[in-house]
């Protein structure tokens, strides 16, 4: 899985708490490859249509206030999953987001977002 130390700590913190099971996939998943934006499907058995929109743009935002790279959340309820769902998920190559494959996690979230404000020049925090 190819993520930065500054995208693992962002998906820590935007993935916390979220409960769910959570799997990344797409070129990230390929050592191989290079750039690319991230891509997740988040597993929500039972969550409304609504609910699940709202955990995806949080997820997004939570995500964006930290790393400025482009993610991509996929909310989906496995238990009512469409046709083309059905066939997105039968075509796709992914894998589990585990918390201990985000590396230090939320912990060091504030020095870890801090320093890429410093480093971007911005003036925000």
């Amino acid at each position: 899985m190819r993520l930065t130390e500054l995208e693992r700590r962002a998906l820590a913190h935007a993935l916390d708490g979220i409960g769910f099971a959570v799997e990344i996939f797409g070129s990230r998943i390929d050592e191989a490859a290079r750039g690319g934006d991230i891509d997740l499907i988040v597993f929500t058995p039972g969550v409304a249509a609504d609910e699940r929109l709202r955990l995806s743009l949080r997820i997004a935002v939570d995500f964006r206030s930290m790393c400025d790279e482009k993610i991509d959340v996929h909310v989906l309820d496995p238990e009512a999953l469409t046709a083309a769902e059905r066939a997105f998920l039968g075509v796709i190559r992914s894998e589990p987001l585990h918390p201990h494959r985000l590396g230090n996690g939320v912990g060091e979230l504030r020095e870890a977002r801090a320093r890429c404000m410093r480093s971007s020049g911005s003036a925000a925090g």
